[in-house]
């Protein structure tokens, strides 16, 4: 390699050629994009080269600080070592093909599978029988991510969730056959292989058929978009690069995805997580942004809510009443103006602080104003010592007469009256 070719590799932000083809190819796409070209391009991406595919997609759309260059390179070279391990293990190992259709037949699982589609289920099944057995060093546990998977079989155990795990049995299978020949079979908080109306449980290495509320079956493409769209994992704080980058991600989602029903309600999960993190920053006017972007007038109005309690805890009511427009909470919108009307009450602000009780129609707090009026307007009498001296202020005992009426206070009432006795 020339000086010049070792210079730009090292500058370059790619572990590897393929993640450059990857990168170019997301950024190129925008929602103009054709469901049918999309699909086959991913479906291509995947065939060529799925685990780099995945590193790429966690390292750029979920922010994982631990996946710098060097952490990415060393994966992909324990990922040639998981690959002979699974070799060395079908070299000790005879899977019999026939015993294990046999065996799925008598469970109801797997009836009348073509001939031609024997050789990729043998292939299947290898996987399975690999996953399920000692020599892959493999164990499940939930909301991992891919590089805790991708480990040296030898020497450390493969961690990792359903996703990372359907993930590798995808790449494996990829080696041989068109990866297009697998499906995804998704319900709640789970993903699995889907084979020819037969289900294979990667976390176990078991064939089985779920049946569970809310399961679809899915193109293996689909596998891009859950994974994108995985928001489980909150050890690994995805958020060490960006949330706008994440929620990139979660977008990008959604472009590849073919089927709302996979993406609208963990999409609507991401939008919130920025929300959550900005809330948490104190940064009150980007979580209200990205919940108008997001759509949802549901985030919009819990970001609203939150931000303008926020800011009332600051003080900052010109930006409280910002949110109001997207709150429909009458009650909230309330506590909003009364919030304001009271700082303004306690800064002896009276005048606009009544304007705020009488647009929110608190006759209450209307006569305390008064009364705080009241109170002040009498300091203009407190230098008086005699009877002449208070009919010169006899405007400003009429003043007080009329906040004291004003506000109801029996007190204040019976006080003026007095001094306007003792001013006639």
């Amino acid at each position: 390699m020339s000086f010049l070719s070792s210079l730009t590799s090292a500058l370059s932000p790619y572990a590897h050629p393929f993640e450059k083809t990857v990168d170019r190819y997301f950024a190129s796409l925008t929602g103009g994009h054709r469901s049918s070209s999309v699909e086959k391009k991913i479906h291509d991406l995947m065939q060529e080269n799925l685990a780099v595919l995945h590193l790429w997609c966690e390292r750029r759309y979920k922010g994982y600080s631990y996946l710098d260059k060097d952490t990415r390179r060393k994966l992909l070279m324990n990922l040639a070592k998981i690959e002979s391990a699974f070799s060395e293990f079908l070299r000790k190992n005879t899977i019999s093909l026939e015993s294990t259709i046999a065996e799925l037949n008598k469970r109801g699982l797997l009836l009348g599978l073509p001939e031609e589609k024997k050789a990729e289920f043998l292939c299947l099944a290898s996987i399975m029988s690999f996953l399920a057995s000692p020599a892959s060093n493999y164990y499940y546990e939930k909301a991992k991510n891919f590089g805790e998977l991708l480990r040296d079989p030898a020497k450390e155990k493969l961690i990792g969730d359903c996703n990372q795990i359907v993930s590798l049995a995808a790449y494996l299978f990829s080696r041989k056959y068109d990866i297009g020949k697998l499906g995804i079979k998704t319900f709640p908080g789970h993903v699995c292989l889907h084979y020819e109306g037969v289900d294979a449980e990667a976390t176990t290495g078991r064939f089985c058929r779920y049946e569970k509320e809310g399961m679809r079956v899915f193109p293996i493409t689909e596998l891009i978009s859950v994974n994108l769209l995985d928001v489980t994992d909150e050890a690994e704080h995805c958020f060490a690069v960006s949330p706008k980058t994440f929620l990139e991600g979660a977008r990008l989602a959604s472009a590849l995805s073919s089927y709302d029903e996979i993406v609208k309600g963990n999409l609507r999960a991401a939008y919130q997580k920025v929300i959550n993190h900005h809330l948490k920053t104190k940064r009150f006017e980007s979580a209200l942004e990205h919940a108008r972007m997001s759509g949802d007038a549901g985030l919009i109005e819990y970001a609203a809510e939150a931000s303008a309690i926020e800011f009332i805890k600051l003080d900052d009511f010109y930006k409280a009443k910002k949110s109001i427009p997207f709150i429909k909470n009458e009650k909230i919108k309330k506590y909003i103006h009364e919030a304001e009307g009271i700082f303004l009450f306690k800064r002896k602000d009276f005048d606009r602080a009544l304007e705020i009780f009488r647009f929110i129609g608190n006759p209450e707090l209307e006569k305390r104003c008064y009364l705080g009026k009241y109170l002040e307007t009498r300091k203009k009498i407190s230098t008086v010592k005699t009877r002449e001296d208070l009919k010169k202020k006899i405007s400003v005992l009429r003043e007080m007469r009329s906040l004291a009426e004003k506000s109801g206070d029996e007190n204040a009432k019976k006080e003026i009256s007095n001094l306007m006795k003792q001013a006639s």
